[in-house]
């Protein structure tokens, strides 16, 4: 099929059923839509004002969550959205800005960003963290909002590209480009280093609560 959606589409995730779930910048407003398996609408929500969508993603049941910046007065955050059948906004959990996330099997969101220059000022709370300060962070917040974990992501140097990607058991790989010079993995790759390091995360049932984990501006 080919159907026509109103606005400039800035994320697209596809659940198990086939239906399209799209989030997008409108004329008037902004937007979070889903086409069902034979292009027929589902739904189309429009977002509040200081929303700005980022990106979108599904779980293979097809809860779908919807990333954005949120712009109040002037400071932008990070924002997380949990949708219902219906299109509407069940929960929203404030999240530190970030630049790319997933979805695993459970519907737990995996969010990673970056702590240096402008965003040093944001906190990120860290629980039980792999490493004790660093660059990048990964999120985990779980289908009712709350977070479940923060990491910092080590061997990821300022400005490195990061990328995630989910797997079974709530697994998630994250690779990140311009390694940290200092940080040696735990095994050598198959393939020639250029910097480039690949890490293998599972998730920490006994998470401490929140220890101090590095001095951030005093």
């Amino acid at each position: 099929y080919t159907a026509q959606l109103t606005g400039i589409p800035v994320g697209i995730a596809v659940d198990g059923s086939g239906a399209a779930f799209v989030a997008g910048i409108g004329a008037q407003s902004n937007f979070f839509a889903r086409l069902a398996p034979n292009g027929s609408a589902g739904f189309y929500s429009t977002l509040p004002q200081a929303i700005w969508p980022t990106g979108v993603a599904v779980d293979p049941g097809g809860a779908a969550v919807m990333y954005g910046t949120e712009i109040i007065g002037g400071n932008e955050s990070g924002v997380l959205q949990h949708f219902d059948s219906t299109g509407a906004a069940t929960i929203s959990t404030a999240i530190p800005w970030g630049v790319t996330f997933q979805m695993d099997a459970a519907g737990n969101t995996y969010i990673v960003g970056y702590a240096f220059d402008g965003y040093a000022s944001e906190l990120h709370p860290v629980r039980n963290s792999l490493a004790t300060c660093g660059s990048a962070w990964l999120s985990v917040v779980a289908p009712d909002g709350s977070v479940l974990q923060t990491t910092y992501i080590p061997g990821a140097a300022n400005g490195s590209l990061v990328l995630i990607a989910t797997g079974p058991n709530s697994t998630v790989s994250v690779l990140s480009s311009a390694a940290d010079t200092t940080f040696a993995p735990t095994q050598a790759g198959p393939f020639s280093s250029d910097g480039t390091i690949l890490l293998r995360l599972s998730p920490n049932a006994n998470a401490q609560t929140f220890p101090l984990a590095c001095l951030g501006n005093a």
